[in-house]
C-alpha cells in the first residue's frame, strides 16, 4: 500500500507540481559577524584535486556520494565539516568561470558567478550551528573567488524551508526576488521576479 502511495505521489508530481523559491545573493564578507567555533570538528574543502577523500569518509548516504562524484567531475567545490572520519555537514558550490551560461532549471549561472546549493547537516549533528559555519566560510571565500573572476555568489531556497531561511537571515543575506517552477505533464515552466533590491543590482541576473 505504501509503495502504491509513493507511485501515486510521483505520478502526481509529473502531472502537476509547483515549487516556489526565494532568491538570494551572498552579502559583503565585511558585514559577517563572528564565525561560530568548530566545537572539536574540522573543515575540509574538496575539489577535483582531492575528490578521492569522499570515498574514505563515513556517514555519507550512498545516493549523496554518487552525486558528489558527479559534481566534482563538473568542477564543483564541496565544503565539509567532519567529526573524525564522519561527515557531519556539507555545502556545495558550482562556479562558472567559463565563457558560457550554465543552466540549472530556472537559474542561469552567468560567467563570473557561483551558485551555493546542496547544504545538508546529518541528523546527529543538527542544532550545532554547522550550517551557519559553512555559510560563513563560503561568504569569507569571496575574495578568493574574486581573484579567479567570480564576483557573485547566488543561492535559492524553498519558501517553506523555514530553517534555511533563518540561516540565510543569520548571515545577513538579503532576498533579491522569487522564482516559481511549474511541472505540468512533464514540462517545466518558470517565472522569476526580482524585488527592488534585486533590480538595483544590475550585475545579478537569473
Amino acid at each position: 500500500m505504501a509503495a502504491l502511495g509513493q507511485l501515486f505521489a510521483r505520478l502526481q508530481k509529473r502531472l502537476y507540481n509547483r515549487e516556489d523559491r526565494y532568491l538570494y545573493m551572498a552579502p559583503d564578507p565585511r558585514t559577517l559577524g563572528d564565525t561560530p567555533p568548530l566545537q572539536g570538528l574540522r573543515n575540509v574543502r574538496v575539489d577535483a584535486s582531492n575528490g578521492e577523500l569522499i570515498d574514505t569518509w563515513d556517514g555519507i548516504r550512498d545516493s549523496f556520494r554518487n552525486e558528489f562524484r558527479e559534481m566534482l567531475t563538473a568542477g564543483e567545490v564541496g565544503l565539509f565539516v567532519l567529526d573524525g572520519n564522519t561527515v557531519a555537514s556539507h555545502l556545495w558550490v558550482q562556479v562558472n568561470g567559463g565563457p558560457g551560461v550554465i543552466r540549472r532549471g530556472y537559474l542561469k549561472l552567468y560567467p563570473g558567478e557561483a551558485y551555493a546549493h546542496f547544504a545538508h547537516t546529518y541528523r546527529a549533528y543538527r542544532r550545532r550551528n554547522l550550517a551557519h559555519l559553512l555559510a560563513s566560510q563560503l561568504i569569507q571565500m569571496q575574495d578568493e573567488f574574486a581573484a579567479k573572476g567570480i564576483r557573485t555568489i547566488k543561492t535559492s531556497v524553498l519558501v517553506t524551508n523555514t530553517a534555511s531561511l533563518a540561516l540565510l537571515r543569520s548571515v545577513g543575506t538579503e532576498i533579491l526576488g522569487r522564482s516559481t517552477q511549474w511541472t505540468i505533464l512533464g514540462l517545466n515552466l518558470y517565472r522569476v521576479t526580482l524585488n527592488e533590491a534585486g533590480k538595483a543590482l544590475s550585475d545579478v541576473r537569473w
